[in-house]
């Protein structure tokens, strides 16, 4: 991953050059004020229960299901 650091650093692109008008090198087209990475990511197993408690691995634990919680739910095996 890229370092960001404080979330200010400065973006430049490059003008083409030749035209009277265009912009010279050291302005800034956009400023980058915040970054919010997303990532997103899953199992990659040929089995999709648990080999502790034979529970889908995507479901809640069993603590969970018994009490039927609603909210997310972090369980151990």
């Amino acid at each position: 991953m890229a370092d960001v650091e404080d979330g200010e650093e400065p973006c430049v692109l490059s003008s083409h050059s030749g035209t009277a008008g265009s912009r010279s090198g050291a302005d800034k087209m956009f400023s980058l004020k915040k970054w919010n990475a997303v990532a997103m990511w899953s199992w990659d197993v040929e089995c999709d229960t648990c080999a502790i408690c034979r529970v889908q691995v995507m479901d809640a634990c069993l603590r969970c299901q018994a009490e039927n919680k609603q909210e997310d739910c972090v369980g151990m095996c």
